[in-house]
């Protein structure tokens, strides 16, 4: 953890107390081959990414910015990770879905490095 001031450290807890636990996030793949992320929770809050990684930082940078979190705060926030049948709609792992479900929620990995 970095070394945050206590009046940090009290900022960075307001912050992640006011962070929903998860988010509804519609995924589309465009013709291209593109990733298209609208978060349903806050209306047009759009993302896009090239694969599923850069996807996850790009919703991620999203909320972030939604919510206004100084950038230097972005390693203490909760983050999101899509649920593993995303990644098997997009062939990323082992597929048992021909279609992606959307939307799908996107859940909050806890980092519970400032408390």
């Amino acid at each position: 953890m970095k070394n945050f001031t206590e009046k940090e450290k009290k900022e960075i807890r307001k912050y992640r107390k006011h962070f929903p636990r998860s988010i509804e996030v519609e995924v589309s793949v465009t013709q291209d081959g593109k990733l298209i992320a609208d978060v349903k929770d806050y209306p047009g809050c759009y993302t896009q990414a090239n694969n599923l990684h850069e996807l996850i930082d790009m919703v991620n940078d999203a909320i972030y910015t939604m919510f206004e979190i100084p950038q230097k705060y972005y390693s203490e926030m909760p983050s999101y990770t899509p649920p593993i049948s995303l990644a098997q709609a997009l062939n990323v792992f082992p597929k048992k879905k021909d279609e992606i479900e959307s939307p799908v929620k996107f859940q909050i990995e806890i980092n519970e490095g400032t408390k």
